[in-house]
């Protein structure tokens, strides 16, 4: 089907895709680019990098917080915290300088 189709790229939350694709004998990024939703839990190193190290950084923050000002329970107003993620250019994506 690749080779019918012969997409420029494959953005993926296939774990395994990587392996696949070598099994088949598809090289990446020589035959095509591979990039995964996240490159946390994967060999796929460009995509979407989630900063797990911050996002915990930033929970413990918060139960801190909650510590020291005596919270307890469910709150009665929720908080979110967002952690933006960023763009990977990595080993999976071809050189376009």
């Amino acid at each position: 089907m690749i080779e019918k189709t012969r997409p420029d790229a494959i953005f993926t939350t296939l774990l395994e895709l990587s392996e696949l694709l070598a099994e088949a004998g598809i090289k990446v990024p020589d035959y095509i680019t591979l990039a995964a939703t996240t490159i946390l839990d994967t060999i796929v190193d460009a995509g979407s990098d989630e900063h797990p190290e911050e996002i915990g950084r930033v929970a413990f923050l918060m139960i801190t917080s909650l510590i020291h000002d005596g919270s307890r329970g469910l709150p009665s107003i929720l908080r979110q915290n967002l952690v933006e993620g960023s763009w990977s250019d990595k080993s999976n994506l071809p050189d376009r300088s």
